[in-house]
């Protein structure tokens, strides 16, 4: 008989997508504290903004692509 092909994430997937998260906010929040005026400061905050609602839709969408199957 053969071996059914589990389709739940391995440590490994979870690893890779916490990394990438981790490293797109911590480029943004250094952008954030070396800003070197108020309106890149604002610039900074809205792009840290922007970035975790795409993070956090594109972790959503990877979620489902694996669970969904």
């Amino acid at each position: 008989m053969r071996k059914m092909k589990s389709n739940k994430p391995t440590a490994r997937f979870w690893t890779v997508l916490g990394a990438i998260n981790i490293f797109a906010v911590l480029c943004v929040i250094g952008m954030f504290l070396h800003a070197d005026s108020v309106d890149r400061q604002l610039l900074a905050g809205f792009t840290l903004i922007a970035a975790a609602l795409l993070l956090f839709i594109t972790d959503i969408v990877s979620i489902v692509l694996v669970y969904g199957e």
